[in-house]
């Protein structure tokens, strides 16, 4: 095996069900896109996904469907519809030369179970898995659907499927939740965080726009209309707010059913908040969407990373969330608040308070939230984290 190192970089397989140039799919994509492009020149990844974006009827324009693509510093693989059945997926695993399978996501039954199952029923394909869950292990991940989930773990402990496997964590709070959840060896898992974007921002430091004429608080919700991303809760949070507020939601709508409760919801809006829904928005433009606001709220249930967070705060916007990412102590650095669900008169309160100030107090929020990310990021040593993460599942 070390004669194969030397003639080669490793190659890392890995499964997910959505990947460049999709802008919908949001935390996954970015952190294997920035992983590709920080350790493309170590690691040789070859990457399996759909052929189209969340939510599209059609496929990426200029690929090759169901055939390998070059991508940056990856070769993807884009499956048609007609391709997303088991056969192709063992077709791939068989005929695929790799070193360690890498897949983003425990639940995922076409995308992560599915290769899990054809790998231990391929006897001669008994590589190395390198898992990581995506915050699916926090208490709100997991009380989404909790039935299935229960009776999943259950079974997969019962059939040894976790043998094998390492498992990344990107926080301390991440490598906790996989114990108490599956009872796994500490020596199993290796904290990693995700790797920052491949491109600094080009911004312009963080320095809002001019406040509108009427003097309302700008506050943005950016993400996917869904359950999970709690979009019903921010909704009702702002129905309670009571001074003059521009609220702006942009994201796909994931669950039309859920939207609806959504919509009910903002009928009942009093007069002092301007609401509208923008639609789905190109990654190109997300930082400056996030730079045209005061104030980013999302009461997520349940993230480890969350590059919109990360987003948010590069250009200088200040966050409201809920404590269950790894974005932690945000008051006490000025950069926002991570307040509990179960206090959503917080949330109102917070906002309130914000919208209050002068614009030039809203800049100190701004400057903090700056300091704050820049604080958090350490290129070299994000980048040795998980350049040791495939390394130690590869036995080196």
């Amino acid at each position: 095996m070390a004669t194969l190192y030397h003639r080669r970089r490793p190659v890392v397989l890995t499964f997910l069900t959505h990947y460049a140039p999709g802008d919908q799919w949001g935390g996954p994509v970015r952190a294997v896109e920035n992983l590709v492009f920080h350790l493309g020149g170590e690691f040789d990844f070859h990457i399996v996904c759909k052929d189209r974006d969340f939510l599209d009827m059609e496929p990426y324009p200029g690929i090759t469907p169901d055939r390998w693509n070059k991508v940056g510093n990856a070769s993807v693989y884009y499956l048609s519809p007609r391709s997303l059945h088991w056969r192709r997926f063992r077709k791939i695993l068989q005929e695929t030369e790799y070193d360690l399978l890498y897949l983003n996501s425990f639940f995922d039954v076409r995308f992560s179970i599915l290769p899990m199952v054809i790998r231990k029923l391929l006897s001669t394909k008994k590589t190395p898995i390198v898992l990581a869950n995506r915050g699916e292990f926090t208490y709100g991940g997991l009380n989404i659907k909790p039935l299935k989930k229960k009776i999943y773990l259950w079974l997969i402990k019962k059939t040894g499927f976790l043998d094998g496997i390492v498992w990344q964590a990107s926080t301390h709070h991440e490598v906790q939740d996989l114990q108490r959840i599956l009872g796994i060896d500490s020596n199993t898992i290796i904290e990693a965080i995700e790797l920052p974007p491949a491109h600094e921002n080009t911004l312009s430091n963080g320095e809002p726009k001019p406040t509108a004429g009427n003097g309302c608080l700008r506050v943005l919700y950016l993400s996917r209309i869904s359950y999970d991303k709690n979009t019903e809760y921010a909704v009702k949070v702002m129905s309670k707010v009571r001074v003059p507020v521009e609220f702006n939601i942009y994201g796909p709508i994931s669950d039309p059913e859920y939207w609806k409760r959504c919509q009910e919801v903002i009928k009942t809006f009093p007069s002092n908040i301007q609401v509208s829904y923008r639609g789905s928005v190109a990654h190109a433009d997300v930082l400056h969407i996030f730079a045209d606001h005061d104030l980013f709220f999302l009461p997520t249930f349940g993230e480890n990373y969350c590059y919109a967070i990360a987003e948010s705060l590069s250009v200088g916007t200040p966050v409201l969330i809920a404590n269950t990412s790894l974005w932690r102590d945000l008051e006490k650095y000025g950069a926002g608040w991570d307040l509990p669900l179960e206090a959503p008169g917080e949330f109102v309160s917070k906002i309130e308070t914000l919208a209050s100030l002068s614009i030039a107090e809203r800049q100190v929020y701004r400057d903090r939230a700056l300091k704050y990310y820049a604080g958090k990021q350490c290129l070299k040593e994000a980048i040795h984290h998980n350049r040791h993460l495939f390394l130690t599942a590869l036995g080196k």
